[in-house]
């Protein structure tokens, strides 16, 4: 069973009468389909207001983990204070509030 056109089998390269998934088993497409129809809809979310993302950083910043040592939100600032120190920068990385 091919699930290529004819015109993506020629932009990959792909020999014609060649099976793109030879081990496919038919019995996997509904499963397939559900799972995928399952997802879509998440990617169409609404995305947060400025405000809501300002609030889920404040609310982040308050937690007792950045409460108890002197974390600097600023990178310049952070690399100006680690080569006046001759420390290393220890990051934090979230997605949580990033737009």
């Amino acid at each position: 069973m091919a699930f290529a056109t004819s015109a993506s089998r020629f932009a990959s390269g792909i020999p014609a009468g060649h099976d793109l998934w030879p081990n496919m088993k038919p019995h996997l497409l509904l499963p397939m389909a559900a799972l995928l129809g399952a997802l879509l809809p998440a990617q169409n979310r609404p995305q947060p207001s400025q405000a809501d993302l300002v609030q889920k950083r404040t609310e982040k910043l308050a937690k007792p983990v950045f409460q108890k040592a002197p974390w600097v939100h600023d990178y310049d600032q952070a690399r100006e204070q680690a080569k006046k120190d001759g420390k290393l920068i220890f990051a934090y990385f979230t997605r949580s509030y990033a737009a």
